[in-house]
């Protein structure tokens, strides 16, 4: 079981990720006892209170199969909704009779929106990560870095299976059915409808900046027959923008990207102004201020 905190030297400050594997962390207590003639390291954790949205999935009897599932999950996400691997975070919880439960939570201040996503796009992520597990690109026996395999879940390479993955995740197949409410710990404001998605985030931020409202999902045909749909746009000004993710592989792929900038080329060569903000950077004031002011001057505002 990983221990809690950061292993940290406390002569010289040298600390190692506590995900590292139990060798690797073995390996630098070892190091520093000799270099900084220690004892032992220390573990340092640094505690916030953070209200989160959260997902639990299971219970699970055994921890191999949360972990596969849990990674199985993340991979379907990220392909469905072209979520980064740190967008939303997890771990597996282990209760009193030994149950094996997936927690899944929003690690970003006032939220990305992506726990709701999961949640609604529920049986296309499973089938994604059915796929994604199945069709490994290695065709490996077990588990390997094109499929389960990551620096962050080192720890649990051991429990990591593809088959295993596919067997559990086929269980989950099937849309989700509300059952009942859980009453909330805390009492906060009501979201607005879609307040979560990262494009009526956007819209509720140029609302309460006081901008014109733009058009949604607006085509611009190219000569060579083909098209881009932005996700906003103001025609009469000739403004395009686009709301990206940055999942690795989405927008944030190299091939991706370069498709995007040959696009946007296009676009200006047109004579189209064309803006892209990530759905991460929605939740970071100054990321959003710089955009505003340069959307301001495009509009004249």
């Amino acid at each position: 079981m990983t221990k809690i905190g950061y292993p940290m030297c406390p002569v010289c400050g040298a600390v190692r990720d506590p995900f590292m594997s139990d060798a690797e962390i073995e390996r630098f207590v070892e190091s520093h006892k000799k270099s900084c003639s220690i004892n032992n390291i220390k573990r340092v954790a640094l505690k916030a209170e953070l209200r989160s949205e959260t997902l639990k999935i299971g219970p699970y009897d055994g921890h191999d199969q949360a972990v596969n599932v849990f990674e199985g999950i993340r991979l379907g996400a990220g392909e469905v909704l072209d979520m980064g691997k740190t967008e939303v975070e997890g771990f597996i919880e282990t209760d009193n009779n030994e149950k094996h439960w997936i927690v899944f939570y929003d690690p970003i201040p006032g939220g990305s929106g992506f726990i709701p996503q999961i949640i609604k796009y529920w049986s296309p992520i499973i089938e994604s990560g059915i796929g994604l597990v199945t069709n490994c690109p290695r065709k490996c026996e077990e588990a390997c870095y094109s499929c389960l395999m990551h620096f962050r879940n080192q720890q649990f390479h051991r429990e990591l299976n593809r088959f295993t993955a596919e067997a559990m995740l086929t269980d989950l197949l099937g849309e989700l059915t509300k059952s009942m409410d859980i009453p909330p710990k805390f009492i906060n404001k009501e979201p607005e409808p879609g307040e979560s998605d990262a494009e009526d985030k956007f819209i509720d931020i140029l609302k309460e900046s006081s901008f014109p409202l733009p058009e949604g999902q607006f085509r611009v045909d190219f000569n060579d027959g083909g098209y881009t749909v932005a996700d906003f746009a103001y025609p009469d000004k000739r403004v395009l923008i686009y709301i990206d993710g940055m999942s690795e592989k989405i927008h944030g792929k190299p091939d991706q990207i370069r498709k995007d900038n040959i696009i946007r080329a296009k676009l200006r060569m047109i004579g189209f102004h064309v803006m892209d903000i990530t759905s991460v950077s929605l939740n970071d004031e100054t990321a959003v201020n710089s955009f505003l002011a340069e959307l301001g001057v495009y509009l004249g505002e």
